[in-house]
């Protein structure tokens, strides 16, 4: 499977096989103690993120493998070495036509044994970027689905992380490499809850939403082409066998319910990668940000009816800079020439929506028109690009009535029209 992530004004790609898969080799003896040390504090700061979600959703904490990290790597260098020479991004495959110096295997079982790993399967999750870290890497991964489930898999336990370091004119790659050893699915899975949510309950900082750049796409066959975070369920085949949703819903903090835009299951899956036991739920706009929701499921397990219900709360805006004040606008990606109306002398994080016609490659950020006085300053007279996270950040300057027009050229997937905003002082 393969995420492709358009952000504003740049591009990244996740790509991942999970937990679970088919693979060779020979199982060797379980260690529940083995945790080796990530070579780099970014890598430990990832370890970290993945640990706080798995724990989160009551999974068994990932078991840090430097042969695994060895992998990772070592794939890592043949991805960027490949695309500097052939121009090719070959995802998890090392195919034998692109010839290079790191190639130790075509697919990722064959490169964790090639590192020294023992367990009978391994593969992987690469996060194409320019820049953010591991984190970040991982927090992209999570947004989707397919990838999502695969991270929040209970037949595994074993991980081991890399990230190229950043350069302008290369290929970045964080990746993320899992082992499984058959030996011990039954027993992890027996560890794990009977039902898996995500954003799993009390969490902090869930993200608010989704760009719909996954591939396989989940929204195939509809007429979305992007939402808010998705609300994912899986029942444990371990405990439950067989298990029917009844219903789901979510309510913000005012106990309004959530507009919910796709409910999928296997049944209307159309790229045929959910199982009868997970469940996605797709809010149709952006959630907002730091923001209490509830989520609530019924089913019946087993013959047995039941229900769920959990809480979570969403990551806040992004903090102004130099002590300024800061206040949050979310603008709608669809709604070209809206009026924003904003104090002057006041950070603002324009964050730009999901719409039905998102975000498309813009290398084009930031033209301003300055119109009767007003101007826009982040410290070097320009509009600075958070590309991470759909956000514009602006600081105005005037007097009030004043506006300025904003624009972002070539943002509309389907007619490559410039969008703009127009930002009045008030």
């Amino acid at each position: 499977m393969t995420l492709r992530k358009l952000v504003l004004a740049t591009v990244a790609a996740i790509l991942v096989t999970g937990c679970g898969g088919a693979g060779g080799g020979n199982p060797d003896e379980y260690n529940p103690t083995h945790n080796d040390t990530p070579s780099s504090q970014d890598l430990k700061d990832g370890l970290a993120y993945l640990n706080t979600i798995r724990v989160g959703a009551g999974l068994k904490k990932f078991r840090y493998y430097k042969t695994l990290e060895d992998a990772a790597r070592n794939h890592g260098n043949y991805l960027r070495d490949v695309y500097a020479r052939y121009g090719v991004d070959t995802g998890h495959e090392e195919p034998s036509q692109y010839e290079s110096q790191y190639r130790t295997g075509q697919w990722g079982t064959e490169r964790a044994h090639h590192a020294g790993y023992t367990g009978f399967w391994a593969g992987n999750d690469i996060n194409f970027y320019t820049g953010g870290g591991m984190e970040w890497s991982i927090r992209d991964l999570m947004t989707a689905i397919y990838h999502r489930f695969f991270i929040l898999s209970p037949s595994c336990d074993e991980v081991g992380l890399w990230a190229t370091p950043h350069r302008d004119d290369a290929l970045d790659a964080g990746l993320v490499d899992f082992g499984e050893r058959k030996n011990t699915i039954d027993t992890l899975m027996g560890l794990s809850p009977s039902i898996i949510v995500y954003p799993y309950n009390g969490e902090k900082d869930a993200w608010v939403y989704f760009d719909g750049a996954e591939s396989p796409n989940p929204f195939a066959g509809t007429n979305l082409y992007s939402s808010g975070n998705p609300v994912t369920v899986e029942f444990n085949k371990a405990k439950i066998t067989n298990a029917t949703l009844k219903s789901f819903s979510l309510k913000d903090g005012s106990g309004a319910e959530v507009d919910i835009a796709l409910r999928l299951t296997k049944v209307n899956d159309r790229n045929g990668k959910l199982t009868d036991h997970q469940f996605a739920f797709f809010p149709r706009e952006s959630l907002a940000y730091d923001e209490n929701y509830t989520a609530k499921i019924t089913y019946v397990a087993d013959g047995k009816a039941g229900s769920k219900e959990w809480t979570f709360h969403t990551i806040g805006a992004p903090d102004g800079e130099d002590g300024a004040t800061t206040e949050n606008v979310d603008i709608n990606v669809t709604d070209t020439n809206q009026t924003v109306t904003v104090k002057a002398e006041t950070y603002y994080n324009l964050h730009i929506l999901p719409g039905n016609d998102s975000i498309a490659n813009s290398n084009t950020l930031g033209n301003l028109s300055y119109i009767d006085g007003a101007t826009a300053n982040n410290k070097d007279n320009s509009v600075a690009s958070y590309d991470k996270d759909n956000i514009v950040r602006v600081y105005v300057y005037g007097n009030s009535g004043e506006w300025m027009l904003l624009e972002i050229a070539n943002l509309k997937k389907s007619t490559g029209e410039t969008f703009k905003v127009r930002i009045k002082i008030r």
